[in-house]
Formats: structure tokens, C-alpha cells, sequence
């Protein structure tokens, strides 16, 4: 009977317990942040995330105190982080906007196809997780009519569930499709944020290596190989080099 009783307080009190403990950490960041004490908000934010709590609110909470001390290359890291995780918030992409007109590099976009933009806004419309989950839920809907589809004897519910069915199946088909999309996205293009104040990047991973040209904090990045302590990224338009590893950090 003991044993049953330590099983229950193990499986029921120590989660809600450490929920508990999250929220106390997250209050008392958000306390931290408002009398202006950033950096210890940042060691708060910090502590709930290494706990394995990944929420975007903490992200971008944790981008607000960065850029409140001016680490716009880490403000700009945690904004992209929270966006990854609510894509639409308006609140992270207006922050975010304003933390890159106050990097140094200015840096056009290469030029892309009408479909490969169109195709990428709407992968970026929602996060892989929400897409899974929506294809999950339009599955369900589909069963639901076709149920209707089989089960009724009226003409008018047997159409209605035929056709309402079908929808939602193809639907649920093309949710889970763009959700792939989103996963093999992620994969392939690995992004990243300059934090060194600035960095120059050359020809190959080595220090005698040819200076191409120089980027600053805040950059995005895509990491396209590693090797070693060093890193290949590609900037928005198009040029490739290589910088050491710990000059910036993966979204």
C-alpha cells in the first residue's frame, strides 16, 4: 500500500511541483525585467529553458532583456527562436524588425523563383507542429463524414458526408505534405546568428585562409557544413565562406 502511495505522489506531485517551480522562475524573471534588472531576468529566462521548458514567451521575453543591454546578436537569436515557435505573433515579428535595423550588415536577399518564395511563405505560415497538428485534426473530420457517408440512408447526408469527406481528407493530405516541407526545411537549411561583434569570413577552415568579407552581430546565417571548429555559412545573397564555430549560434 505504501509503495502504491509513494507511486502516486512520484507520478502526480513532482510534475505539477516543478510546473509550479517554471512559473515561480518565470514570475520572478518577469519582475526582474520590469525594475530594469536584465541581466538577472536573463539568468531566469536562462534557468527555465535549460530545464527543458521551451515556451516562446520565454524566448521573447529573454530577446527583450538582450536587447534592453544592447546583445542585439543574442536580442535578435531569442526573437527568431520565439518565432519558430509562434510564427504569427505579432508581437515577436515587430520586435524582431526593429532588433535588425540595428544590425550593421544590410544584406539583400538573392534573387528567387515566384513558386520557391510562394512555397517558402507558406511553409512559414505555421511551424512544422502546428501543421501536424491540423492535418491530424482534419484526418479526424474526414472519418467523421465518411462515416456519415456510410451510415446514412438519406441522399442529401450520404452526398454531404461523401463530398465534406473527401475535402477534409485531401486537405489533411496537404497538411501533412507542407508539414514535411517544414521538417526538410529545417534540416537543409540550418540557420543561424552572428553574436562576435564582428567577423570575417574566408575561403576555407583555416587561419591562412583568403578574407572574403566581413559580417557583424545580429547577421542570419545558414550553416551549410561543419568541419571541425569551423563553420560554411551562406548570407542572404548568395556568398559562401567559412568562420570558426563559436562565433555563432544555430536558431
Amino acid at each position: 500500500m505504501k509503495l502504491v502511495k509513494c507511486f502516486f505522489v512520484i507520478l502526480f506531485f513532482i510534475p505539477w511541483q516543478l510546473l509550479g517551480n517554471e512559473q515561480m522562475l518565470y514570475d520572478s524573471a518577469n519582475a526582474a525585467y520590469a525594475r530594469a534588472d536584465y541581466q538577472k531576468a536573463i539568468n531566469l529566462y536562462d534557468s527555465i529553458l535549460k530545464s527543458g521548458k521551451i515556451s516562446g514567451d520565454v524566448y521573447y521575453n529573454l530577446g527583450n532583456a538582450y536587447y534592453k543591454i544592447n546583445r542585439i546578436g543574442l536580442s535578435i537569436l531569442n526573437y527568431e527562436r520565439a518565432k519558430k515557435i509562434n510564427p504569427t505573433d505579432e508581437n515577436i515579428l515587430f520586435n524582431l524588425k526593429l532588433a535588425n535595423q540595428r544590425t550593421d550588415d544590410k544584406i539583400g536577399e538573392a534573387p528567387q523563383l515566384f513558386l520557391t518564395q510562394w512555397k517558402k511563405s507558406l511553409v512559414n505560415l505555421m511551424s512544422e507542429k502546428w501543421w501536424s497538428i491540423g492535418s491530424i485534426i482534419l484526418f479526424f473530420l474526414s472519418l467523421t463524414f465518411l462515416f456519415l457517408f456510410i451510415s446514412s440512408a438519406e441522399r442529401i447526408k450520404k452526398q454531404i458526408g461523401f463530398f465534406a469527406g473527401l475535402f477534409f481528407l485531401v486537405s489533411s493530405l496537404f497538411f501533412v505534405f507542407i508539414a514535411q516541407q517544414s521538417y526538410t526545411m529545417a534540416l537543409e537549411n540550418t540557420e543561424a546568428i552572428i553574436i562576435a561583434p564582428s567577423v570575417t569570413v574566408v575561403s576555407s577552415p583555416t587561419q591562412a585562409a583568403t578574407k572574403i568579407f566581413i559580417i557583424h552581430e545580429g547577421t542570419k546565417v545558414i550553416v551549410l557544413e561543419k568541419l571541425d571548429d569551423w563553420v560554411e555559412l551562406k548570407i542572404a545573397n548568395g556568398n559562401t565562406g567559412w568562420i570558426k564555430a563559436n562565433q555563432l549560434i544555430s536558431i
